[in-house]
């Protein structure tokens, strides 16, 4: 149930992104009316539409639809995600001083609509197989792995280009020539591709704070 009434606050644009995700928020509701997802579109465009704000300029007390296609719900749980990263990787970084980060971003051509859960399913069991090969086992730790997919509004077919961001925790000697961690760009993209079970890859740009790698199927 939304709230009947509450103390709003004003908003500065430069502090606060709310007004954009709103909007955007909007625009996803109206597409379920069109659909004839009245109740659906209803709750989403209810979803915090009045904003209450603690002294500290932290939303406080405010109704959420919790709809996974709400731009304004998706926001708020970034934001929560990004601060409990930091707070582990604080914690982590005290426990395991022989560790460093690296940023993957693992992609796949676009899509259908029809062919993006299965895609996913294919990707994630990927990711898992490919930390498993001896190569990134004796040089990793562990990952965050979050999933991003954007629409191609391209003719004559609506695609969606499905992604993967991974955190690395890898062994600080990574790129030391004296160990046999660093791999290529072709072994990256080898293994990315092997793990997919797909031949082919596309080249990948790697330094020491991103890595990017892609394979075409």
């Amino acid at each position: 149930m939304q709230p009947k009434s509450s103390t709003t606050y004003s908003l500065s644009k430069s502090n606060h992104k709310w007004t954009k995700f709103k909007q955007s928020n909007l625009k996803v509701a109206s597409y379920f009316k069109e659909l004839g997802q009245y109740a659906k579109a209803q709750k989403i465009k209810g979803c915090s539409t009045i904003l209450k704000i603690s002294d500290d300029g932290r939303f406080k007390n405010n109704w959420r639809c919790k709809d996974p296609l709400c731009p304004v719900c998706n926001w708020r749980k970034s934001v929560r995600n990004r601060i409990q990263v930091h707070q582990l990787l604080a914690t982590e970084s005290q426990q395991f001083p022989d560790m460093t980060y690296l940023f993957l971003t693992l992609t796949v051509k676009n899509v259908v609509g029809e062919d993006l859960k299965s895609e996913l399913e294919i990707m994630g069991a990927a990711v898992s197989r490919m930390f498993q090969y001896k190569v990134l086992k004796e040089s990793t730790m562990g990952y965050i792995r979050t999933t991003e997919v954007t629409i191609n509004h391209g003719e004559p077919v609506i695609t969606y280009h499905p992604h993967m961001h991974l955190l690395i925790m890898a062994n600080k000697r990574y790129f030391s020539k004296q160990h046999n961690f660093y791999q290529t760009n072709d072994q990256l993209s080898n293994l990315w591709c092997r793990a997919l079970r797909w031949q082919g890859a596309e080249k990948l740009v790697v330094n020491m704070t991103n890595l990017q790698l892609k394979c075409n199927k």
